[in-house]
């Protein structure tokens, strides 16, 4: 079995603004209604959201 190295990830908060962290924990909650939904099987389960000059897409 292969190992992988796991590299500590920085904390996106101290980068981002408030609206931006905002609108992507609404994003993550979305995502996980989908999923919870069971509609990650269709052709059309892109969702994707937008703060003033940025845009984020997952």
């Amino acid at each position: 079995m292969r190992q992988i190295e796991v590299c500590a990830v920085n904390d996106i908060r101290a980068v981002v603004g408030e609206q931006e962290w905002a609108t992507r924990v609404d994003l993550a909650a979305c995502y996980r209604l989908v999923a919870l939904y069971g509609m990650t099987d269709l052709i059309y389960n892109h969702i994707s959201a937008q703060v003033p000059g940025i845009t984020i897409s997952i």
